[in-house]
């Protein structure tokens, strides 16, 4: 038995050494090898080990950010993700691609503030971006979605108070007039960037005949 244990420490302790030998570029190569196997988990831990050999070795390789970030990304670690891509921005490597993916992992990782203050900073500067522009129009639809939602939700609780209780119903009529407005916004700068999103119009249209904008 204690054969097996010296066994076991000697073999541990060879591939610890093993694992502390290897360089950068080695991390790299398997990063890759696995990248290109779509085993992107594995290739996320090269990466990272990549990048850490690297800040010993002294060196920034600027595109390990952005594959590192990448195969977070597809791994479903969007906090990982954002913050590889965000780096990835800062150092200037594939920054509008960088912008569209660090947006896209805040989104689904529900970082909203996060993902509100990324995207104002990349539409500045790449304003014509399609994809970055789907993504502002998705991110202000769901806002003045929000404020629909509300708006109706008022407007079914005081159709029931029409006749048992005047003054509530004038409230949350109000109240309903103030949500539409609170949308109105958000779904007018979704439509001009999109104005094909999926139930976008029939949202718009709502919120102008709450508002009683005929004219609209």
């Amino acid at each position: 038995m204690k054969k097996l244990v010296v066994i076991a420490v000697l073999i541990f302790g060879i591939s610890s050494l093993y694992a502390q030998d290897k360089t950068a570029a080695d991390f790299r190569k398997e990063g890759k090898d696995a990248y290109r196997s779509k085993d992107y988990k594995t290739a996320f831990i090269a990466f990272q080990n990549a990048i850490e050999a690297n800040e010993k070795e002294g060196t920034v390789d600027t595109s390990l950010f952005y594959n590192t970030g990448y195969c977070a990304y597809k791994s479903k670690k969007y906090s990982k993700a954002s913050t590889y891509f965000m780096k990835s921005i800062d150092l200037g490597y594939k920054k509008e691609k960088s912008y569209i993916f660090a947006a896209n992992s805040f989104k689904k990782g529900k970082d909203y503030e996060a993902l509100d203050a990324t995207l104002e900073k990349a539409l500045s500067q790449y304003p014509e971006s399609s994809k970055l522009l789907k993504i502002q129009a998705n991110r202000l639809f769901i806002k003045g979605l929000g404020h629909y939602n509300k708006a109706s939700e008022l407007i079914q609780v005081a159709a029931q108070l029409v006749e048992s209780d005047p003054k509530k119903f004038e409230k949350k009529k109000d109240a309903a007039k103030a949500e539409y407005k609170a949308a109105l916004p958000f779904l007018e700068q979704a439509y001009k960037i999109k104005p094909t999103m999926k139930n976008l119009p029939e949202a718009l249209v709502g919120v102008y005949e709450g508002l009683g904008m005929k004219d609209k």
